[in-house]
């Protein structure tokens, strides 16, 4: 049993030392959170709008590469109409490549950047709450017990 006092005593030696914290404070902490919360909601938005646009252009680039290797060979063998299906080929080439690295760069930004930010906002935001929620309890006992008296 002496242990168990002496822990206590620990305890509210420890909790003594914070200072207290007031409603306005929690109020403010709170507004801040919820805009960091609504900023990176926001980025996260911008990314994920960034990926589908990525994915709009590798799939029509990735179709028209299929249609042209497909089509194109046997239709001409030519070597000055090779050249002129190059010109036309390249491009789309180029652009769905550069649409999967820019889509892939993307996701992995997304993933590994937005998205335990976005947890981690949305937790402290929550606990935040939590607190005003257990500071408006303890004012309502405070004042239930002064009536009371």
């Amino acid at each position: 049993m002496p242990d168990r006092d002496l822990h206590e005593q620990r305890l509210k030696k420890l909790l003594a030392q914070d200072p207290e914290i007031n409603h306005a404070q929690l109020e403010e902490f709170r507004m801040q959170l919820d805009q960091s919360l609504e900023s990176w909601e926001e980025k996260a938005k911008k990314t994920r709008r960034r990926i589908l646009i990525a994915l709009a252009v590798y799939l029509p680039a990735l179709i028209a590469c299929q249609f042209l290797a497909a089509q194109w060979h046997d239709a001409a063998p030519n070597d000055a109409v090779a050249m002129v299906r190059g010109l036309v080929y390249w491009p789309f080439v180029i652009s769905g490549l550069a649409a999967a690295l820019a889509g892939i760069w993307l996701g992995a930004l997304y993933i590994f950047k937005y998205v335990p930010r976005l947890q981690r906002a949305r937790f402290d935001v929550q606990t935040s709450m939590l607190l005003e929620l257990q500071e408006q309890v303890r004012q309502l006992r405070e004042h239930a017990d002064q009536r009371d008296k």
